[in-house]
């Protein structure tokens, strides 16, 4: 059946003659490679929230983090020889939340550790921010136990004919996230319509660090793929020149591997009402 599964690694053996097999296989591999790598979204071990007058520690990440007046404060743990922008960190350093929305505030390095500071809007009081702290760890359970991604047989059924439309001014998208106190910002570029068993949909697409990237869920999510939804992108090329739309490549949201995660919840307009048996499935991890 077209539609079979596989769960590989890294799938081998695509036909040579057959250049759409060629470029999936390419792509899937891209993608396990990104995934499984020191630092990708199997190694995340914690996540630390700290709300205003709070001040916490990590079990994983030594020092303290403290919010007053929407500041971070990073206060280091004596003894422990932790970095930031490639200097040693000696003295309480402080960050400032900027804008409304989620916000990379720093990295900071403890051996093979990394803690990634972020910041992002409060769902009640937009003007306000929650700050939270990811520890990575390459050794952790879940990036060393990881076999694969159960996926759909890459058919070109699922590549469908579709247009891009470019919006002539930016739309801003308030979403929910998987965590419940937070929300997403996204900005909304424009939409992609297509063609499916003689009937058009239309998904929008949002600017992600310069990539369109489609956030989508359809009847297989909570099924046979993962609960929250998939994620599509079209690439950093012109998405103007868009002539189709290929399911085949969406693959799995980070908080299908990892609780530690804000991932964003598919809006209304991005909800397919039919089954899209195409990309990745649900992963072990989830369930």
């Amino acid at each position: 059946m077209a539609n079979e599964s596989a769960v590989k690694t890294k799938p081998v053996d695509a036909n040579a003659t057959d250049s759409f097999l060629q470029r999936w296989h390419v792509w899937h591999g891209s993608r396990l490679d990104a995934l499984e790598s020191p630092h990708g979204y199997l190694s995340p071990t914690s996540i630390t929230w700290v709300w205003e007058g709070d001040s916490k520690t990590s079990e994983d990440f030594p020092g303290t983090w403290s919010a007053h007046d929407d500041v971070l404060t990073y206060t280091p743990q004596a003894g422990a020889t932790v970095t930031n922008a490639g200097r040693e960190v000696s003295e309480a350093l402080s960050f400032r939340a900027s804008f409304y929305g989620e916000e990379d505030l720093a990295l900071f390095e403890y051996g093979n550790l990394i803690a990634e500071v972020k910041a992002q809007s409060d769902q009640l009081h937009h003007d306000r921010h929650r700050f939270w702290i990811r520890v990575k760890n390459p050794d952790s359970p879940t990036r060393r136990g990881f076999t694969g991604i159960p996926f759909y047989a890459p058919t070109r059924d699922w590549k469908l004919p579709a247009r891009f439309e470019l919006f002539e001014s930016k739309a801003i998208s308030t979403q929910d996230t998987v965590q419940k106190v937070v929300i997403q910002v996204l900005s909304i570029i424009g939409k992609v319509t297509f063609t499916y068993r003689d009937q058009d949909y239309s998904l929008q697409v949002a600017d992600v660090h310069g990539t369109p990237t489609i956030f989508f869920s359809d009847a297989t999510s909570g099924d046979t793929t993962y609960g929250n939804g998939r994620i599509l992108e079209l690439g950093r090329a012109d998405a103007r020149g868009l002539n189709h739309i290929d399911f085949n490549r969406a693959y799995n949201f980070p908080c299908s591997f990892t609780p530690y995660c804000t991932c964003p919840v598919p809006t209304r307009e991005n909800r397919l009402p039919f089954a899209v048996e195409a990309g990745e499935k649900t992963p072990r991890e989830a369930q």
